[in-house]
């Protein structure tokens, strides 16, 4: 499973990752408020939507300037989630067109404002197999005993 960004930038991922991740989270205050690489490309909130060509984008309501910008890029980018904390957007292009055996019907999506109650288990992570907790008990009549 891919994961899009956390708080171990510094040491995990290139200026470039990071300063894709922090135009499309933060927008573009400036460098009073973010430090920003030299070699960095210029600023530009898109750039982290084109980059390896994410399918799906899960964002934190909270985080203001990424629900905002995303709600400017409907043409390509389509909501199929929201509660009170996170929005899920889907490529559009995939999703979004009723020919693709990916696509998602809308009356399939849950868009609100409401509190998420409850989970379900995540497709994308491995079952576990609880292993057998029984252990043969030694032979008394062996050599070893």
């Amino acid at each position: 499973m891919r994961v899009g960004f956390d708080g171990r930038f510094r040491t995990c991922y290139p200026q470039e990752v990071v300063d894709m991740h922090f135009d499309f989270v933060l927008g573009n205050d400036g460098p009073e408020y973010r430090w920003r690489g030299p070699e960095s490309p210029q600023f530009n909130p898109c750039h982290v939507l084109q980059f390896k060509q994410p399918d799906l984008v899960l964002i934190s309501r909270l985080q203001t300037h990424a629900v905002q910008f995303m709600d400017q890029q409907q043409d390509h980018w389509a909501l199929i989630y929201q509660d009170e904390l996170a929005q899920l957007s889907e490529r559009a292009a995939r999703y979004d067109d009723s020919a693709s055996e990916h696509y998602l019907p809308v009356a399939r999506r849950h868009v609100s404002n409401e509190p998420q109650l409850g989970s379900v288990p995540c497709p994308a992570l491995p079952q576990f197999i609880v292993p057998d907790r029984t252990f043969a008990t030694a032979d008394k009549t062996s050599d070893h005993g």
